[in-house]
């Protein structure tokens, strides 16, 4: 009898390999009745797909992926899908809570977090990270809109830090997210981060707003209090306050293409130390190439650029920088990118194109 193939041998075993390890999509509600049934179910690779609603209540708060990398997305977006937290300062409960060493293959895409709450008190996690808590893990976050989020310590709406139990360095990326209206009782009133852990890793926010939050001491939109820096690219941070920088509190933090103006509480935009370029702070030109101090020239909603603005143009390209803008559109439009969250795009009558 002749010897099979190895080709033979190879298709054999591919027929026989179990129709399981291909990913599934778990849809909320059509198939589980809550968002966190879904994630308890999943398998890592897989997509958990929440359809339009408000959600809240048990299995829809405190949402957990158990170190899956998963994809948690909403099918029509935040305007179309909610987590309402209902959470108080005397009845605690957030959105979502990432411990279990998730990576940047963890994606949360899609949602509006709202009412999230912390209790009062200072210096431990269960005080930080209103709507988010983000402990040793480094999920990407992505289309999000924290809205109404609040916590005792750090972190009004999200919180990040080398603080789980895995030990590994809180690395996430935040992009295209709105943060708008979250305070919190000490620092960063949207986003706090620290990351002490030796990484090539930088944490990164880029393509979002902040927008009307507010910190009690530090960083009316952002702090950073870690050694690892903070990669802030095309960023708008408009109508924050706090004590102490009143739109960010960074240290060791590279930000590029960003705006901040607006912000109250002191006469700082920024407070720390950080390498600025290409980036418009009000009052005053901070030292760095293409930095300038001159009115944005919003549209009605405070960060959406109108036509003519000077930030039109006025960014440098940046090697594997963002390729899309808030709203999801591609970036770069014109001749250079636009400073800032908003990438205009109705404006080639006004720009000469190369």
């Amino acid at each position: 009898m002749s010897r099979p193939s190895l080709r033979a041998l190879a298709l054999g075993l591919v027929a026989l390999a179990p129709a399981t390890l291909a990913a599934d999509t778990l849809q909320v509600p059509a198939e589980f009745p809550t968002i966190q049934a879904a994630l308890d179910a999943a398998s890592a690779g897989d997509t958990v797909l929440v359809a339009d609603g408000v959600y809240k209540g048990p299995g829809n708060r405190d949402l957990n992926p158990l170190g899956k990398d998963l994809v948690i997305r909403s099918v029509n977006g935040p305007t179309r899908t909610t987590i309402d937290a209902e959470g108080t300062s005397t009845e605690p409960y957030r959105g979502f809570v990432f411990e279990n060493g998730e990576t940047r293959a963890t994606v949360l895409e899609g949602f509006t977090i709202t009412g999230g709450a912390t209790l009062p008190g200072a210096v431990n996690d269960q005080f930080n990270g209103g709507a988010v808590i983000i402990r040793s893990s480094s999920p990407t976050i992505r289309n999000c809109h924290f809205v109404a989020n609040s916590s005792g310590c750090w972190g009004g709406a999200v919180y990040s830090g080398d603080t789980g139990e895995s030990g590994l360095p809180a690395t996430p990326v935040i992009e295209n997210c709105l943060f708008e209206g979250n305070y919190t009782d000490d620092d960063g009133g949207g986003f706090f981060t620290w990351s002490f852990q030796q990484t090539t890793e930088r944490t990164i926010i880029r393509n979002s707003v902040f927008i009307n939050n507010g910190a009690a001491v530090t960083g009316g939109a952002i702090t950073d209090f870690g050694s690892n820096g903070l990669l802030i690219e095309n960023v708008t941070v408009v109508g924050n306050a706090a004590l102490f920088g009143s739109g960010l509190n960074v240290g060791n933090a590279i930000i590029r293409n960003s705006i901040f103006w607006g912000n109250g509480g002191d006469d700082l935009q920024l407070w720390g130390s950080a390498n600025l370029a290409h980036c418009n702070v009000q009052g005053g030109i901070v030292p760095g190439p293409g930095n300038v101090s001159v009115q944005p020239s919003f549209a009605a909603d405070g960060y959406h650029l109108r036509p003519g603005s000077p930030m039109v143009d006025a960014g440098v390209r940046v090697t594997n920088g963002a390729t899309e803008d808030i709203d999801g559109q591609a970036r770069v439009f014109g001749r250079a990118p636009d400073i800032g969250a908003d990438e205009l795009r109705w404006h080639e009558a006004e720009v000469s194109m190369p």
